[in-house]
């Protein structure tokens, strides 16, 4: 249960001058990358707003021809709601024009402020989370809404933490949605499900990594969850017999996202004391087969620019830099010492196809840094993209060099810091949880 306010009006207006307008601050554009915010004229096609650690769904703008759309989202909340009426009205006094709800007539600005006010939003949110919680409850099962960030996993699991009080029950919901969806602003290890395959490539699994007392937004669709400590030991267990040992120190803030909060000393060590039953030997005895694709051993090419596709060749250029970023990027900073440390590395590095990936990268190498951190989200997706063209192409052997030279720069990255899992004393528990995860998402472990 969407709902939209148009307006119609021919007359040219900017996009960044009527943000510019609106009695909310903060706003903020999903497409800021592709669209000129400031007082170029409105850009046909779709925009998405949102206020980064408020806005649960962002507001999709529609420009096209005469017409602009404001449309919420179902299950919006009434802070979201606020935002579109705000803009709406915005619009409306920037064309001089009326707006027509999808639900009534055209009214004049004044009649519209007066009839969608707070109230209404309420009203509007309370209606559509109530149908999205029926669809919930009913045999279609779990709800996807694509949030501000990431998409938002709503079931019976979700719902069963919330109060029976209505008004509660939305607060408590919107406060997990949005929890949810700006967790990066907490310091909370995000982590990546890691997909890894055995040598025959016949078996593939999801891992995720918890770290010692390091507080991380855990995806429960994995199949394994690997718990590293602060001594360097690791226990590979099984999502299902992890999640009844953890659950009483974490919180759901979605149907398959469980926040569980810094577990550190003696609470960590009761932890793996009741994991370690479960720890699992043979890492492919849970996860999915996979067919075998038939890969065997061949001589190192002389030229590896000719065995990868362009797309596959640029994410392979974007490697070693998502490697450096996830790294120095985890403790939230990316100081000198580390910076200093990739270009010496990156400088020093012999293998022969990262010498000509090496050949290939731009002049100015911070365009891919701050290409990379703009949509830090991509980051681990690219790498295990690029992972999984490394391990398709190349020889078993010459893959696995090339991973390990990856690695690697991880690796200094973080001795550039003080230390590299637990050894070193200036090396923080996000960026041990981070090396973990590029471990693992290379396939190095």
């Amino acid at each position: 249960m969407s709902h939209t306010f148009s307006i119609r009006s021919d007359k040219p207006i900017s996009l960044g001058t009527t943000l510019d307008k609106l009695p909310i601050s903060g706003i903020k554009i999903t497409e800021s990358d592709e669209v000129d915010n400031s007082t170029e004229p409105w850009p046909a096609g779709y925009l998405h707003l949102y206020i980064d650690g408020v806005t649960c769904r962002s507001i999709e703008l529609l420009r096209e021809g005469d017409r602009y759309d404001v449309r919420i989202m179902a299950a919006s909340s009434v802070e979201d709601t606020l935002l579109a009426i705000a803009l709406s009205s915005t619009l409306a006094k920037e064309l001089g024009a009326p707006i027509l709800p999808e639900d009534g007539e055209e009214l004049p600005l004044e009649s519209f402020e007066e009839t969608y006010d707070r109230a209404w939003a309420e009203t509007f949110t309370g209606n559509s989370l109530d149908m999205v919680f029926g669809l919930c409850q009913s045999d279609q099962g779990p709800v996807t809404l694509q949030g501000v960030h990431t998409p938002f996993v709503i079931g019976p699991r979700l719902l069963a933490t919330l109060p029976e009080a209505p008004r509660d029950r939305q607060d408590a919901f919107f406060a997990l949605f949005r929890k949810h969806q700006h967790i990066a602003i907490d310091d909370v290890f995000t982590a990546s499900k890691i997909i890894v395959t055995n040598e025959g490539r016949t078996r593939k699994c999801a891992v995720v990594v918890l770290g010692e007392g390091v507080a991380t937004l855990l995806p429960s669709d994995a199949h394994v969850v690997a718990l590293s400590s602060d001594d360097g030991s690791k226990l590979q267990i099984p999502m299902e017999a992890f999640l009844p040992l953890v659950e009483s120190k974490g919180k759901w803030l979605s149907e398959t996202a469980l926040l569980v909060e810094a577990i550190t000393e003696k609470a960590w060590q009761d932890l793996t004391y009741k994991a370690r039953p479960h720890h699992l030997k043979a890492l492919f005895d849970v996860g999915e087969e996979t067919p075998d694709d038939g890969s065997h051993e061949d001589p190192s090419p002389a030229n590896y620019r000719d065995l990868f596709s362009d797309n596959q060749w640029e994410n392979l250029v974007y490697a070693p830099f998502i490697v450096f970023l996830i790294v120095s990027a985890a403790d939230g900073t990316i100081d000198k010492k580390e910076i200093k440390a990739f270009g010496k590395v990156l400088s020093s590095q012999s293998h022969p196809l990262t010498i000509e990936l090496l050949a290939s990268m731009p002049d100015a190498p911070h365009t891919i840094i701050q290409e990379l951190l703009n949509d830090p989200q991509a980051m681990a997706e690219r790498l295990e993209t690029t992972v999984t063209d490394i391990d398709s192409v190349l020889p078993r052997s010459d893959a696995l060099l090339f991973k390990v030279a990856l690695f690697n720069i991880g690796q200094e990255v973080a001795e550039a810091s003080g230390g590299f899992f637990g050894f070193g004393k200036k090396i923080s528990k996000t960026e041990k949880a981070a090396l973990t995860t590029v471990a693992l998402m290379l396939n190095v472990t």
